[in-house]
């Protein structure tokens, strides 16, 4: 088997970005500890970790779930990533009860706090790194949570009240949190000349409270009555995505890739071509007029 395939199968999984190189780092440690062998295991991997992401994606798993994953992973050699039927079962995280799936979480997590010393989330039920961008404390009652996992019950659910205990948080802790969150969660208002940020959890529409600006977050057009239309090079919206809208030739710009100054704007561009023929017949007009 050749390099090339493998590369081929990663990139075609559909991942892009800082997904894609995750993805091809867990792979090719899995190739390395023998765990796939074959191109068919390669595609199952790829497959398995795409729907991860796409899972993550549409807020149906917490993205600190999928991080655990890959970190017991590579701390485990024997920790089964990949779900495979035929294969017999390698050794099970410490702590793990099989009879009963919700009660093995919390004697998991249980565990392994008493080990770390770490702060469990109230609402994903995961680790919480003692990062400022990454914990968030309740001061009032004491509780813990991800940023992330409260700005989202915040921003989508207009939470109020303490996820737990149900006292009153502070009215601008939406802000607050906002700041503290890692900017590879962040994605930007499309406005060019807006620095406004926000959270992507799988929303269909954007709307700026700075700018007033309202953007199609699935062809990120402005917004439209007619159905979404992408081009060829179109790429999926994700959280941590940022984007810039073009007013003048209407085509956006993924800055994930490109600095937002190497846009080449058509009809700006197109502008600048009249005017420099427009300066070019003048001086030659000029220059017949002093020949003669």
């Amino acid at each position: 088997m050749e390099i090339i395939n493998i590369i081929e199968l990663i990139a075609e999984s559909g991942n892009r970005g800082k997904e894609l190189l995750i993805d091809s780092f867990v792979l090719g440690i899995a190739w390395g500890r023998k765990m796939i062998n074959t191109i068919q295991e390669i595609k199952q991997a790829t497959q398995y970790l795409y729907q991860l992401n796409q899972e993550v994606e549409l807020s149906q798993k917490s993205p600190f779930q999928k991080l655990d994953l890959f970190q017991q992973f590579l701390i485990d050699e024997n920790f089964q990533l990949f779900p495979d039927e035929n294969a017999n079962k390698k050794k099970q995280f410490k702590g793990e009860i099989k009879q009963n799936p919700e009660i093995n979480q919390k004697q998991e997590v249980d565990v392994n706090k008493l080990e770390l010393n770490q702060s469990i989330c109230g609402i994903c039920k995961f680790y919480i790194n003692d990062l400022e961008d990454e914990k968030c404390k309740i001061n009032k009652c004491g509780h813990e949570f991800h940023n992330l996992c409260l700005y989202q019950k915040i921003d989508q659910q207009n939470l109020q009240t303490c996820y737990i205990c149900q006292i009153q948080l502070e009215p601008n802790i939406k802000t607050q949190i906002l700041k503290k969150i890692s900017t590879s969660f962040k994605s930007c208002c499309p406005n060019p000349e807006c620095d406004e940020e926000f959270i992507y959890f799988g929303q269909l529409k954007y709307m700026c409270k700075k700018c007033n600006i309202v953007c199609c977050l699935k062809c990120k057009q402005v917004e439209h009555d007619d159905q979404c239309k992408v081009g060829i090079d179109y790429i999926d919206m994700k959280q941590g995505q940022k984007f810039k809208f073009c007013f003048h030739c209407l085509q956006s710009t993924v800055l994930n890739f490109y600095e937002n100054s190497t846009h080449q704007c058509q009809y700006q561009d197109k502008n600048q071509f009249k005017r420099s023929q427009k300066i070019f017949n003048f001086v030659q007009h000029i220059w017949h007029k002093v020949k003669k």
